[in-house]
């Protein structure tokens, strides 16, 4: 009995995943299930719930909930964007790189993982690639949820500085859960699972510990 515990949890153990991945900053994406793993969460890409509202997207998404204020600071902060975002729901914070012809980067990285739903917006340069999510919890209770954006492409903004790239969270007058833009999604999270060989492998030690115990008593 004790071998074939020992067998069936090394092959379990054994069996590589068959998936395609993108990895940046700690975070990686699985591109067939469209589920980014990092920080102790998964997250869905958010285009995939672009232009639903932050209702439709969690009806849509069972067993998934809306990221609060404090995950999605630490998900900014895991990227280099040029500051430190904090957890405060009512604070609008943006941070910018200037123009300086480069195409590669950490909000390129990060659009690579959460889905890019380029958008055109008057006096952009071309139209941006970026990637755009609500998030929040409310706890103010006025009913309205924040906005969370990474633009990795150059654009023009209102004082005329081309800027290269940006990201943002925004303050929760944004917007209230029902409302629906085409470029943007909801940042939806969940634990990460415990993997099946985990399971199996706690399984087995526990098998083994009452082998023992039974032998014991004999």
């Amino acid at each position: 009995m004790f071998k074939i515990v020992l067998a069936l949890t090394a092959i379990t153990l054994s069996i590589p995943a068959i998936s395609a991945t993108v990895s940046h900053n700690g975070y990686t994406l699985d591109t067939d299930t469209n589920i980014v793993t990092g920080g102790g969460l998964q997250w869905l890409q958010w285009d995939e719930t672009a232009g639903l509202s932050i209702n439709q997207a969690l009806a849509a998404n069972p067993g998934m909930r809306l990221a609060t204020d404090v995950e999605m600071a630490a998900l900014f902060n895991a990227f280099d964007f040029g500051g430190i975002f904090d957890t405060d729901e009512n604070t609008h914070q943006v941070f910018y790189t200037a123009y300086d012809g480069s195409s590669e980067g950490p909000h390129e990285d990060f659009i690579e993982l959460f889905g890019n739903s380029e958008n055109t917006t008057p006096g952009q340069i071309e139209p941006s690639v970026l990637t755009t999510a609500y998030y929040g919890e409310d706890l103010d209770e006025d009913g309205l949820y924040n906005i969370g954006q990474v633009i990795g492409d150059s654009f023009y903004a209102p004082n005329g500085l081309e800027i290269e790239a940006l990201a943002l969270l925004w303050g929760d007058d944004a917007l209230p859960d029902d409302t629906s833009y085409p470029h943007k999604g909801s940042a939806l999270v969940s634990s990460v699972p415990i993997p099946a060989a985990a399971w199996l492998f706690g399984s087995a030690l526990l098998t083994l510990a009452g082998l023992k115990r039974r032998k014991a008593a004999v």
